[in-house]
């Protein structure tokens, strides 16, 4: 992981935009992450696939791998009713899929930190708040982030074939709607009940908070913050360019 990131395979720096509520509190609080499950998305075109129809060599084929110790008679009456009814079997490998997909946690980044967007739609409109982690600090949390790819319709994915691909092939694609997030992805499983990860406090490095958040709230979570041990966080405040459509970042 550390070696990927000194080669520039994976990203050293990750952003999470946060409203500011008592969810992000948690965060300084439990130094801990939640995780949704993919149905939890705010997109529900999210982690879809495109059905695809299956061989009788792949399905044969899965079978055989995914029932060892089963007789050769056994084997042989599995695969003739998959392919007696192959919609059915697709629909059962279909549902399968889905239940361990729904069962995993996604935690959502993004590589950059000033999108006007993303303060406008994640941050109430520059009222939250962004989270600058150093990857480097806390390997085992972001291990292995995922690049998210966008294009215009689902992606195209045989489980019998794929399953090795899942994360890659279904949790890494979204609508090219979304092409502005520039979004990293960090999948666990299994999860805790809470669905929060605790990642090391050395890991939170940036505190950006947004144009419109009162003062007020912003000394209020400077001092949860720091007492909750991110004393070496550093704080940001944004600053809206005069010149151009931009944001700076002035230390506060």
């Amino acid at each position: 992981m550390l070696q990927a990131i000194a080669e520039g395979i994976y990203p050293a720096k990750l952003w999470k935009y946060r409203p500011n509520n008592n969810f992000t509190d948690d965060i300084f609080q439990s130094q801990a992450l939640y995780f949704p499950y993919p149905p939890q998305l705010n997109d529900p075109f999210d982690c879809q696939i495109q059905p695809i129809s299956c061989t009788p060599a792949e399905v044969t084929a899965f079978v055989h791998q995914n029932n060892a110790g089963r007789s050769s008679a056994d084997l042989r009456a599995m695969v003739a009713e998959a392919t007696k009814n192959p919609a059915g079997f697709r629909r059962s490998i279909n549902e399968s899929m889905r239940k361990y997909i729904n069962k995993l946690g996604v935690c959502s980044f993004t590589t950059n930190f000033d999108n006007l967007l993303m303060w406008a739609h994640y941050t109430e409109s520059h009222k939250g708040l962004c989270l600058g982690f150093d990857v480097a600090q806390d390997p085992e949390l972001f291990i292995t982030p995922l690049k998210v790819r966008y294009a215009p319709t689902y992606p195209v994915y045989n489980h019998l074939t794929e399953s090795a691909q899942i994360a890659d092939k279904v949790l890494a694609v979204k609508s090219d709607h979304w092409i502005y997030e520039e979004e990293v992805r960090v999948v666990k499983s299994p999860m805790p009940a809470n669905q929060k990860v605790s990642f090391n406090p050395l890991a939170l490095r940036e505190v950006l908070f947004g144009y419109n958040m009162p003062v007020n709230e912003r000394r209020r979570i400077k001092h949860l913050a720091k007492k909750n041990g991110f004393g070496h966080t550093i704080f940001k405040q944004a600053v809206i360019s005069p010149n151009s459509y931009s944001l700076t970042f002035v230390t506060c």
